[in-house]
């Protein structure tokens, strides 16, 4: 067959994917695990037992949304087929039931009640930890302000000192202020001012509370 010479810098008409075969194997469900996103989501973690696709040992899968959980009747102890191709994320192929899914009525974190918006369950609670990590999280990562050495569980140990910081909302966002003279405190506050000052360009002043 002939092929085409044309193309551009975005689609080469000439150009071959080759995708590697999937692997699939049967296991069974551990435990579903029910995570909080920085905007709220309660999102599902479908906790399996290990099994072993394409050269790696695997024993975790998103269950992507509560609904598509709930339509797909996954619970503890089901049988799944998790597919894998390559280094592509593996993902749930086929479902056995076992029971009825229920899905949780409250946050996992702070414990205030869900709603559902859209294929979600949502936690609005105004005191919810798991949120407040994450966001602080995801301003220090490498997508925002990046500090090596900051992560979910140092500054979930911080929040849960409330001595250590204030949290105002601020548009959808958070302002996370530390004031007092713990220990941890200091040495968090260190961690900033030494990673941020190692850029010549970065104003500490204008990127240190705002997440």
């Amino acid at each position: 067959c002939a092929m085409r010479a044309a193309g551009s810098a975005v689609a080469n008409n000439w150009s071959i994917a080759w995708k590697p075969p999937i692997q699939t194997k049967e296991t069974i469900v551990k435990r579903i695990e029910w995570n909080v996103s920085r905007l709220g989501l309660v999102i599902p973690t479908v906790i399996y037992q290990p099994i072993e696709l394409c050269g790696t040992t695997n024993s975790r899968v998103t269950g992507n949304n509560a609904t598509w959980l709930k339509e797909k009747n996954i619970t503890e102890k089901s049988i799944i087929t998790v597919g894998k191709a390559g280094e592509i994320i593996p993902k749930i192929i086929a479902v056995k039931p076992f029971d009825v899914c229920i899905l949780p009525m409250q946050c996992p974190k702070c414990g205030e009640l869900l709603e559902t918006e859209g294929v979600h369950l949502v936690c609005k609670g105004e005191n919810c930890i798991a949120q407040k990590v994450v966001s602080i999280a995801y301003f220090y990562s490498h997508k925002g302000v990046k500090i090596d050495g900051i992560g979910e569980a140092t500054i979930e140990m911080l929040l849960e000192n409330k001595e250590c910081y204030e949290v105002l909302p601020l548009n959808g966002c958070y302002l996370f202020a530390w004031f007092s003279n713990e220990d941890s405190a200091k040495e968090f506050g260190g961690w900033i001012k030494e990673a941020i000052s190692e850029d010549e360009n970065s104003d500490f002043y204008s990127n240190f509370t705002l997440i």
